[in-house]
């Protein structure tokens, strides 16, 4: 092993592996998305709050 620290270093003559793919059925995925139940929703029943959060440096 050849390199400043484990996380870098030189690998000599190596290929990546390429991971085995599964078929792609556009049917049976349309099946299972209709098949989901729509989340509830209560919005309209009653006022409701937003947070919202952000840090950001200041550009000085």
């Amino acid at each position: 092993m050849n390199g400043f620290c484990p996380s870098f270093v030189t690998v000599e003559g190596g290929k990546l592996k390429k991971a085995a793919g599964v078929a792609f059925d556009p049917q049976a995925l349309a099946e299972r998305v209709n098949a989901l139940r729509l989340p509830a929703t209560h919005l309209d029943a009653a006022p409701y709050d937003i947070l919202v959060t952000a840090s950001a440096a200041p550009a000085w």
